[in-house]
């Protein structure tokens, strides 16, 4: 298992189950093997315990023999225990539990074993053997706690129990805890072998904060909580971040971290008025501070951490993102700090995976400047945090890695995606995905372009949610425009496969409020796209207030597919208009199973007239059109779920006495008074 040499030490470790070789002494040289061989002054084995480790026989495979330790050339063995490591007796010229040194060491070997036990000792001359009971410990199965069930801590009426030697060990041990971590020294002398008895309430600790992000200058609350020992305690923390540490006998500190960086805080307690002190315990995450504004610019050839100014901004996303993520396994890789701006110049960020779970703003200087490329990867973003943000940037080519999998482009839990491009996320490799630009359980869309997004499709109705976006527990998508998705066909073949859309809003409180969805594509069996279209998906009371869907309508040959807007279960079809709230279409179908129905529904007729170039691109409300005014007023826009005071294009939301249906805002031909 271990070989040792050259002022090598093994410490509070333990040996079972391995396979060593007898140690035959054809002539001197050969005297080898052990589970664990020590082979020179200086090196130790100090507390360790060396059981049940097997004999291999001559052909390598084991069997139920034993064999422990080789100790040669004054090599030390303290307060170490080797029991049931004896061969069998067809190997005569191999060693049991212990087997001491040279030649011209065997006369004083007794000076290397300190405070050591073993159960058999086998010295052997050359060709010749002979059988020694030395002075050592004696030890015997009782000696262990449970030795039978693999239980090796000492007895408290063993021979291993407070007879080793304190002074040796820490001599030559460095850790003042054993195997199971546990305080070495409990009695009046150290227990031999690799574990302590506890033998009183040990004295623990452990640390808490108030925050593991923070910005540089802010102050953390630390608190400890210590248990067992005797007396009041006493608290030494170590902040990690060059300064003194902090006796204390509160138990809450606070301490400001000046400069930002990764600190790891550890705790230490002592019940003795500081005379010993307890293992010094680790704060579960370390603390994260950063500036409050980080830069970034792909051109800065000169970058210096921690990125506080223009001059010194990284190069790459993933650096600055990493001036505020911890290394845990519990936070890895999350943006931690609250209240930090990540200001990213122009240009294209290759990366993905960063998780917004703190107060963190990505802020761009506008989505066709700044884009952030998922190069193929998996989810640029994740946000987590309510007052994590995107703002005027893009994200772009981000795909789905499994079957079922939410959220390609950005997965939002909680906050606020903002004056975004969502492009070309999604893929057609993977089935019954949801959001292929964004996945939103919660959180606000707004005034944002979502263009080549895509989820996959088959007719046997494997089919994904929301090619663009997938909306669900009173998420809100406001002022945004849908326009050259893939969408899936919403097959019918059972009720829970009423899916698809570009847009797929599946509960109450969800809300689409003044979007435009218009030209999107639906994606034919093969996955490729043609020049078909599918538009917005709306269950279960979820609403679409002052928003268009035109030309997303099916190809014939998709005879179970929906066009423009598909409405929610059956339960809610009898009065789905209470829950399109001046809304416009071009063509309505709805289905039940296995049976297709068209109904022309009361809502707003729309064409391509209404616009004020359709065939451009153009999808502003064509003045005095039938989008223009046609929507709700400011109270009702509200009311519903809106925010913004801008439309998509920046302009004024609201110009007349009611809102435009769609995302833009047509001034139009407005009456203007000056005065001056």
């Amino acid at each position: 298992a271990l070989y040792l040499s050259n002022g090598a030490v093994c410490e509070n470790s333990l040996f079972t189950g391995n396979a060593a070789i007898s140690c035959f002494d054809w002539d001197a040289t050969h005297r080898r093997g052990g589970v664990v061989h020590l082979t020179d002054s200086g090196t130790a084995l100090v507390n360790c315990t060396v059981v049940k480790n097997l004999l291999a026989d001559a052909s390598g495979n084991n069997n139920n023999n034993y064999a422990g330790i080789v100790q040669k050339n004054r090599a030390m063995v303290v307060n170490s225990v080797a029991y049931m490591n004896k061969p069998d007796a067809g190997f005569a010229g191999s060693y049991g539990d212990v087997y001491a040194g040279g030649d011209t060491d065997r006369d004083n070997w007794q000076n290397y074993f300190v405070n050591s036990a073993w159960g058999t000792w086998i010295t052997k001359t050359v060709r010749e053997v002979t059988v020694d009971t030395p002075s050592a410990v004696g030890v015997d199965a009782a000696s262990f706690a449970d030795y039978a069930n693999g239980d090796f801590r000492p007895s408290s009426v063993g021979f291993l129990f407070d007879t080793g030697s304190d002074d040796e060990y820490q001599a030559l041990a460095v850790s003042n805890q054993d195997l199971a971590g546990v305080r070495r020294m409990q009695g009046l002398f150290i227990d031999v072998g690799s574990y302590e008895l506890q033998t009183a309430s040990e004295l623990s600790v452990s640390a808490g904060v108030d925050s593991h992000g923070l910005v540089a200058g802010a102050t953390a609350i630390f608190t400890a909580e210590a248990s067992g020992g005797s007396g009041s305690y006493l608290y030494k923390w170590a902040f990690g971040d060059g300064s003194s540490d902090e006796l204390t006998t509160s138990a809450e500190v606070q301490h400001v971290f000046a400069t930002a960086g990764r600190f790891n805080v550890t705790l230490c307690a002592s019940d003795d008025g500081g005379t010993s002190w307890g293992a010094p315990v680790a704060l579960q995450d370390a603390i994260v501070v950063a500036p409050a504004d980080i830069y970034v610019d792909a051109a800065n050839a000169s970058p210096v951490f921690p990125y506080d100014t223009p001059e010194k901004a990284a190069a790459t996303f993933g650096d600055a993102y990493g001036c505020l993520t911890n290394t845990v396994p519990e936070t890895l890789n999350m943006a931690v700090v609250d209240g930090v701006t990540i200001h990213v110049a122009k240009g294209t960020y290759a990366g993905a995976g960063y998780v917004l779970a703190g107060a963190v703003t990505v802020v761009g200087e506008g989505a066709k400047q700044t884009v952030v490329d998922g190069n193929g990867g998996y989810r640029v973003f994740s946000l987590t945090s309510s007052g994590a943000a995107l703002k005027n940037l893009a994200v772009s080519n981000a795909v789905f890695t499994a079957d079922e999998d939410c959220g390609a482009g950005v997965y939002m839990e909680v906050g606020l995606v903002e004056n975004c491009e969502i492009l070309s996320c999604g893929d057609f490799s993977h089935i019954r995905t949801m959001g292929g630009g964004i996945y939103a359980s919660g959180g606000r869309i707004s005034r944002t372009v979502f263009k080549g997004c895509r989820v996959y499709t088959r007719y046997s109705g494997y089919v994904g949610y929301g090619s663009a976006l997938y909306l669900s527990n009173g998420a809100v998508c406001e002022n945004s425009l849908f326009t050259g998705n893939a969408a899936v066909s919403c097959f019918d073949w059972k009720p829970e496969q009423r899916r698809g859309g570009v847009v797929h809003l599946t509960d109450a409180r969800t809300a689409l409020v003044n979007c435009s969805v218009v030209k999107n594509l639906l994606a034919d069996a093969s996955g490729d796209n043609n020049n078909n279209y599918a538009g917005i998906v709306q269950k279960n009371r979820a609403m679409v207030v002052n928003s268009v869907a035109y030309m997303n309508k099916p190809d014939a040959v998709f005879a179970g597919s929906y066009g423009d807007v598909y409405a929610g279960g059956d339960s809610d079809r009898n009065n789905w208009q209470n829950y399109f709230v001046n809304s416009a279409w071009g063509t309505w179908i709805t289905k039940t199973v296995r049976e297709a129905t068209v109904d022309t529904p009361s809502a707003i007729d729309v064409d391509a007239s209404a616009f004020r170039n359709y065939s451009a691109g153009n999808f502003v409300p064509k003045t005095k059109g039938v989008l223009n005014d046609a929507g709700t007023s400011w109270e009702g826009y509200i009311g519903n779920g809106g925010r913004s005071g801008l439309d998509m294009s920046g302009s004024a939301r609201l110009c007349g006495r009611k809102l435009d249906v769609g995302c833009f805002e047509s001034a139009g031909e407005r009456f203007y008074i000056t005065i001056r």
